[in-house]
C-alpha cells in the first residue's frame, strides 16, 4: 500500500494522481448529495457545422470535421463528460504508474515522454468500457430531437437552477422523452427541484435544449 502510495506521488505520476483525485471528490460529493450528476457536465456538439468559406477555407472545415469526428468516436457527447472524465482519469492513473514503475525513474521527463500514448490508450480503454452503456444515455443526449415539446409538461430529473442546464422528462403517449431543459430569463422561480414539473416553452435556436418555466407554484424558491 506504502509503495503504491510512493508510485502515486512521483513527478511522473502526480498529474494523473490529481485527476483521479478530483474524479473521486466528485463522485463522494455525488453520493452524499451536494452535487447532481451534472454539476461539471459540459455537452458537446460533435455535429457542429464549421463556418467557413467554401473557397478559401476547405482546410479549416475538414480540420473541423476530423476533430468532431475523433470526439464522436471516444463517445463524447454521447456519454456524460464526468463519466469519461472519470474512467479516463483512473486508466491514466493505472497506465501511468505500471509504465513509470517497469521502464520509468519518476522523473518528469517520463512524464511528458509516455503522456500522449497514455491518454490514447486511456481514452480507446474507456470506449470500450463505455461502448455497451450507449443506448442507456441516447435518452439523455443534448443533440437536436426531432419533436417539438412546446406546451407539454415535463418531470425534472435533475435539479434546475437559473443558468443551468437539467434534464427533464416528458411522457408522450407510451413514450418517455428525456430533453435538456433551461429556465426561461424570466421564471417564476430561480430553482426547480427534482421531481418537480416544468412547461416548456419552447426550443432554443441553437437546437440543443428547451426553455421551460415553474408549472406549479409550490417549488423550491431561491430568488437570491
Amino acid at each position: 500500500m506504502f509503495q503504491l502510495l510512493n508510485e502515486a506521488l512521483l513527478p511522473a505520476n502526480m498529474a494523473y494522481t490529481c485527476l483521479l483525485v478530483l474524479a473521486l471528490i466528485y463522485w463522494i460529493f455525488v453520493i452524499l448529495g451536494a452535487f447532481d450528476l451534472d454539476v461539471l457536465d459540459f455537452d458537446f456538439d460533435v455535429d457542429a457545422d464549421v463556418d467557413v468559406d467554401v473557397d478559401t477555407d476547405i482546410d479549416a472545415s475538414s480540420l473541423g470535421g476530423i476533430f468532431s469526428g475523433l470526439l464522436s468516436f471516444f463517445n463524447f457527447g454521447k456519454v456524460p463528460f464526468m463519466i469519461l472524465y472519470s474512467f479516463n482519469s483512473l486508466w491514466m492513473w493505472v497506465l501511468g504508474i505500471m509504465t513509470n514503475h517497469y521502464i520509468g525513474n519518476g522523473s518528469l521527463t517520463y512524464f511528458f515522454i509516455f503522456l500522449i500514448p497514455i491518454i490514447i490508450i486511456a481514452m480507446i480503454i474507456t470506449k470500450m468500457i463505455t461502448m455497451p452503456f450507449l443506448p442507456f444515455f441516447e435518452g439523455f443526449n443534448t443533440g437536436m430531437e426531432p419533436t417539438d415539446y412546446s406546451g407539454e409538461v415535463g418531470t425534472m430529473k435533475t435539479n434546475l437552477l437559473r443558468n443551468r442546464y437539467g434534464k427533464a422528462e416528458v411522457i408522450i403517449g407510451n413514450d418517455t422523452h428525456h430533453i435538456s431543459v433551461k429556465l426561461i430569463d424570466d421564471a417564476k422561480v430561480s430553482r426547480v427541484d427534482r421531481d418537480h414539473e416544468v412547461v416548456i416553452l419552447g426550443r432554443d435556436d441553437s437546437g440543443k435544449f428547451f426553455w421551460v418555466d415553474a408549472f406549479t407554484d409550490n417549488l423550491s424558491l431561491d430568488n437570491t
